[in-house]
């Protein structure tokens, strides 16, 4: 390391403009950076455009955390990330910007702390082992049991269900909501999932369900993410599924078949939810289950809308805000604290 005042050669130590824009970042909010690093640090900006983007997006990721960054447990590691960036880098060449987050040291522990307090703000519970019972979660918050036949299931907001391990069958009960199950193989046992008017038998496989409607006559909607899967709405001849397939089905059997990239399916489980031409009605009608605060149409013209994309849940203020700019609509509050989208007219 250089005396103080005689940073590294540029071309040693010039790693990415992000990391670059992370060590200045952690330099200029320590106690010990100087009026000569300041000066320093506006020349880097000015020395190329790419380098203001990345403080500029550094210095967002920074305010979005808010108030996580005074926290104790992080305290800790944001004070040896200052001290591990003692010496600050050079005013570099210019270089190619990339979105990535790749922060020296202890630095990056910071950031990544603070993204994902801030970023999946939704809460999250450890594994329970679990050999029956109800088991629930509430608006914006996921969790996970492990069951004692060493299958694992992920329940998404709002999800109800009851485990029944005590007969010949491993038997679940989806009462509302979204889970993902993955099945630990037992040819003798069958882990059978009863959702509204159908049952899905797995051996050893992966698949999620989704109860649409609470009446057990509305639809439900089956997605093999690997492994083999026979679905029976009552009644009917069962389905073999295959992975990638959605399969849906109600109390008049099934009513379609859909091809879904994994991506998408399990999107929901890192706070994402992807669409592709949906109509703006079932795009709301799914980001809604994640926030207390709705977005309703004001117009029902306005479902017919088709969105492609992908969405963060339980924002409600910055979805809307996209839909307004990207469509031209207006935007207004009801007393329950919703937010309303109107035609811009």
């Amino acid at each position: 390391m250089s005396e103080r005042g005689q940073p590294p050669d540029p071309a040693a130590d010039a790693g990415s403009v992000e990391q670059q824009a992370g060590r200045w970042f952690a330099r200029l909010r320590g106690d010990q950076c100087s009026a000569e690093d300041r000066a320093r640090h506006q020349a880097w900006l000015q020395a190329d455009p790419a380098h203001r983007r990345a403080y500029a997006e550094m210095e967002a990721l920074w305010k979005m955390a808010g108030g996580f960054a005074d926290q104790a447990e992080i305290q800790p590691l944001r004070q040896q990330a200052l001290a591990d960036t003692a010496t600050p880098p050079a005013a570099l060449e210019p270089a190619s910007f990339t979105r990535r987050w790749l922060l020296p040291g202890a630095a990056a522990a910071v950031l990544l702390l603070l993204v994902l307090a801030f970023d999946f703000g939704r809460q999250t519970s450890p594994p329970a082992l679990v050999a029956g019972g109800v088991h629930q979660t509430l608006t914006g918050e996921q969790k996970t049991l492990a069951l004692i036949d060493g299958s694992t299931l992920v329940l998404d907001t709002q999800t109800r269900l009851r485990v029944d391990f005590s007969g010949a069958q491993r038997r679940i009960e989806l009462q509302r909501g979204q889970a993902r199950f993955d099945v630990a193989h037992q040819q003798a046992r069958p882990f059978v999932v009863r959702a509204g008017s159908g049952d899905i038998t797995a051996l050893g496989t992966a698949f999620i369900v989704r109860k649409v409607d609470g009446d057990d006559s509305g639809e439900v909607r089956v997605t093999l993410l690997q492994g083999r899967l026979a679905v029976a709405p009552s009644g009917r001849e069962p389905a073999l599924a295959e992975a990638g397939q959605q399969l849906a089905y109600s109390a008049g059997g099934f009513s379609r078949t859909t091809a879904v990239t994994l991506e998408q399916a399990t999107a929901w489980q890192q706070g994402r939810l992807i669409f592709e031409d949906h109509s703006l009605a079932e795009v709301l009608d799914d980001l809604n289950r994640y926030s207390h605060s709705k977005i309703l149409l004001g117009d029902d013209s306005l479902g017919e809308i088709r969105i492609t994309g992908v969405f963060k849940t339980g924002d409600s203020a910055r979805i809307v805000e996209t839909l307004r700019a990207y469509f031209s609509l207006r935007v207004s509050g009801d007393k329950q604290g919703n937010l309303v989208l109107l035609p811009a007219g």
